[in-house]
Order: C-alpha cells, then sequence, then structure tokens
C-alpha cells in the first residue's frame, strides 16, 4: 500500500486531505518526528549558532507540523527526490489554505521553494545516516538540544506519575538512559 499516494477525495483529521498519518506505522512517524525535528529544523538553528555569534541562544521548538512530518516520512521510506518533488507540489496544491493558516514560516517556505525542499530532504536523508557529514559544532548542539528534549520527558513522566521532585540520582540515572536514546537514534560515524 502506498502511504504517499493523495487523493482529493480523502480527508484527514486536520486538513480534508488524507496524509494517512495514521496509517504510517509508530516506528516511522517516531521517526520521522526525529528526523524533521533535529535533523532539520535543529540542524538549520546549530547553522545559525555555531557559524554567528549574534545567536547564541537556545531555542525550544513547537512539535512537528504534521504536513513536515508526513513528507519526512516519504523521505525516510526511500521515496526518490522527484517523488518527494512531486509528492510536495501535490500536497500544497490540496493543502495551500491549512498550510498558510498554520502560521509556520517553516512548512511554508519547505512546500514553496524548492532549494529549501531539496535542503529538507537533504538533511532528513543526513539524519537519518547518522549525522556524520556534519560538522562536530553543529552535531554537539543538535545532541544538546536532544538531550534537553529527553531528559525533560522523562523528568516529566516521574513527576506526573509519582507527584514528587526528581532525587540527584535519579537525574544521573535519567542523564545516562538520555545519552543511550541518543546514541541509538543518532548512529554518528565520525569519517
Amino acid at each position: 500500500m502506498n502511504y504517499y499516494k493523495m487523493k482529493s477525495n480523502q480527508k484527514s483529521p486536520s486538513n480534508g486531505i488524507n496524509i494517512k498519518l495514521s496509517s504510517i506505522d509508530e516506528k516511522t512517524l517516531k521517526s520521522a518526528k526525529m528526523a524533521v525535528r533535529y535533523g532539520y529544523s535543529y540542524r538549520k538553528i546549530a547553522q545559525l549558532h555555531c557559524h554567528n555569534s549574534n545567536h547564541s541562544l537556545n531555542y525550544c521548538l513547537p512539535e512537528v507540523n504534521e504536513f513536515l512530518l508526513w513528507l519526512g516520512s516519504a523521505v525516510l521510506s526511500g521515496l526518490a527526490w522527484d517523488g518527494i518533488k512531486s509528492a510536495a507540489k501535490k500536497m500544497y496544491n490540496l493543502s495551500r489554505e491549512q498550510i498558510h493558516k498554520s502560521n509556520d514560516e517553516e512548512t511554508l517556505l519547505v512546500f514553496t521553494n524548492e532549494a529549501e525542499l531539496s535542503k529538507f530532504y537533504s538533511y532528513i536523508k543526513e539524519f537519518q545516516d547518522g549525522l556524520s557529514d556534519i560538522d562536530d559544532a553543529e552535531y554537539r548542539y543538535i545532541e544538546e538540544e536532544m538531550m534537553a528534549d529527553f531528559c525533560a520527558e522523562m523528568e516529566t513522566e516521574i513527576v506526573m506519575r509519582e507527584k514528587r521532585l526528581i532525587t540527584i540520582e535519579e537525574r544521573i540515572q535519567i542523564y545516562k538512559a538520555a545519552q543511550l536514546k541518543i546514541q541509538s537514534i543518532v548512529k554518528r560515524k565520525i569519517l
């Protein structure tokens, strides 16, 4: 079954176009979320942060837009560049109003600028390949953002479940678990 084929008469929960996120297996969706968030969005920020002294702040990005999540899933599934260009164009034509209403400049840029779409495609593929082609400073920035997100997620789970603050010992264990999680997601090969 081709999850990336779109028809204008299909429905999705948010926009009237079936991008079939619910039909894509959970592992692919999770991978796409990581690839778009860290491999594309945070990587662009890392480039600014690491190569421009005026951008020294760390960011907390919102959740991945479902349009980029769908497109990232298509890239991770192995859809070739020409297929991505065609799918992005079709999705934009079918969902133009919803993409503009989302007020997500990054999503709009990916769907309306072929150079940015190409960057999106390349960055997702490079994330899938372990971010081996990016410089160490950019990688460390992305890794720091991943660490912050993963630690916060694990700490929040304990606080919500047990209604108490995290101990130092737990924080150390959470940090170690987050490091292992990053290593399992990003299999960086140093060239």
